[in-house]
């Protein structure tokens, strides 16, 4: 054998060897590395929210909702007194008292998105305005319908202020999609990311949910803190009565009325 096949036979060996080595190694490591859980599904994750609230069957025994509280804007120096009336199936007006910015208002009676306000005065609501206010108007849009949900799907486990939390992104048949997070432990929403209306510009906002109390059977979140970016607007029930709201709260205001009149 020549002197360069006798090295050829020494080296060829060693080139396998580290090969194999590599290979053994690399094994060895993807049998040790813990798997990553699967993620649960999103309809599980939903369903175990409405369980936490108290079902959906405790929030079909009431046929309407009446709840008070205030609203705050640090930033601004602004508080206000902060008034929500929802009814089946899906009526709602929603009246916040501003003090130095007045009197802001939105509703929705089955037919007529609409707003009004102090600055703005009355306006026929459409496009992404109308749908947030009409998705506000579900008597039940805190607990999953199928048959209004184009998708539900679980994206992450993730940290949301401070707590571990799965999120699910969820659009409806009307194509608005919203960010959703479930504490993992509890199970219930804390918060929830999407695109809102505001004096005509749609901005996205984040939610976070909390301090749920137990109103007529259900848990109902107590406090809500909006980001909107320039500002923090935090929300604060203070009270909640079921099946006291007179139809008469979803009649139009004399000056939309004059709005929907006109050809």
């Amino acid at each position: 054998m020549t002197p360069s096949l006798r090295r050829l036979a020494t080296v060829r060996p060693l080139v396998l060897t580290v090969a194999l080595m590599a290979a053994v190694a690399a094994r060895g490591a993807a049998q040790s590395a813990p798997a990553t859980p699967a993620l649960p599904d999103a309809k599980t994750l939903i369903a175990k929210a409405d369980q936490a609230m108290g079902g959906r069957a405790a929030m079909d025994k009431h046929t309407s909702l009446h709840q008070t509280g205030t609203i705050s804007i640090a930033v601004a120096n602004i508080t206000g007194a902060l008034e929500i009336w929802r009814a089946k199936p899906a009526l709602f007006v929603q009246k916040q008292s501003l003090g130095m910015l007045g009197d802001i208002s939105t509703g929705f009676n089955g037919t007529v998105a609409w707003g009004n306000s102090s600055q703005a005065g009355a306006q026929l609501l459409d496009g992404d305005a109308a749908t947030e206010v009409k998705n506000n108007a579900d008597f039940f849009a805190d607990f999953y319908d199928p048959s209004k949900v184009k998708s539900a799907e679980t994206v992450a486990l993730m940290d949301f202020e401070g707590k571990k939390a799965y999120e699910v992104k969820i659009i409806r048949l009307n194509d608005s999609e919203s960010r959703n997070y479930f504490d993992a432990e509890t199970g219930l929403r804390i918060g929830q990311t999407s695109r809102v209306s505001m004096q005509g510009q749609t901005i996205d906002q984040t939610a976070v949910i909390g301090e749920y109390k137990e109103f007529g059977g259900l848990k109902i979140p107590t406090k809500i803190v909006r980001k909107l970016g320039m500002a923090d607007v935090v929300l604060e029930v203070t009270s909640v009565e079921f099946d006291t709201v007179d139809p008469s709260a979803f009649a139009l205001p004399a000056s939309v009325q004059a709005l929907v009149k006109k050809p």
